[in-house]
């Protein structure tokens, strides 16, 4: 079983940098047969009370989620349609996320816009439930370092789009091998793979190459190997780093 989703994309409607309306967004998604996406707009949950429609209009799991700007950097939360203010620091939100029995998973965590967000996720290991590894917006450098990150800490690997253009939904989708119903399917999945190792084995990346999907950490090894930038040893390394416009 292989249910395809793009965590991370943003609408028209509720994020001012997009340039993706939500019924172009449902119309690619599913012309690209992807079981299931997650809306995470900016700092916003509006759509949230029409998620379960917006499922069965467009015959695939829709969740809405947000990316939530912190001091530090950004998350994306699932399961916790009650916060109310952003630009908290890290550790606050994580706690307020795991109050209203939601998950937090760090964006692009290395990405040159999150200069800080590496050493304080160090900090905050347990609250975390996943990191966003492969993002669509990033440079295969900065997916490597989150991708070690996450490993290196026990952390599930996830992938998104990043989308704000039609052209990149898909970019990166997580791969899960179970059965996922609802958002609560969804968020119990990654909550498993966090806390059993079999769990992880339910739980994969992939990059779409084309129009099919190979795995992402090989796809962006060979493309950081063909392109052979310099090594980020950095933080000023990294917003040096080339950038892709997501």
């Amino acid at each position: 079983m292989n249910l395809f989703f793009d965590i991370h994309v943003h609408t028209e409607e509720y994020s001012m940098d997009s340039q993706l309306p939500l019924r172009k967004l449902l119309a690619e998604a599913t012309e690209m047969k992807l079981s299931g996406i997650c809306i995470t707009d900016h700092d916003t949950q509006a759509l949230y009370p029409k998620a379960e429609a917006l499922s069965k209009e467009s015959g695939m799991l829709v969740i809405v989620g947000l990316e939530y700007s912190c001091h530090e950097g950004h998350l994306l939360v699932f399961g916790a349609p009650n916060l109310k203010r952003s630009y908290l620091p890290l550790g606050d939100v994580l706690n307020e996320v795991k109050a209203q029995g939601g998950i937090s998973i760090a964006a692009h965590p290395f990405r040159w816009d999150s200069p800080n967000m590496g050493s304080a996720m160090q900090k905050h290991i347990s609250l975390l439930d996943g990191v966003e590894a492969f993002n669509g917006g990033a440079t295969a450098e900065e997916n490597l370092l989150a991708y070690d990150f996450a490993i290196e800490n026990g952390l599930p690997v996830l992938g998104g789009s990043d989308a704000h253009h039609a052209a990149r939904i898909g970019r990166f989708i997580t791969d899960f091998n179970i059965p996922l119903k609802n958002e609560k399917d969804f968020i119990r999945a990654i909550i498993k793979s966090k806390t059993n190792k079999k769990g992880l084995e339910s739980i994969s990346v992939a990059a779409l190459k084309g129009s099919s999907f190979v795995p992402a950490y090989s796809y962006e090894k060979k493309l950081h190997e063909r392109s052979s930038p310099p090594r980020v040893r950095s933080i000023k390394d990294i917003l040096n780093a080339p950038r892709n416009k997501f």
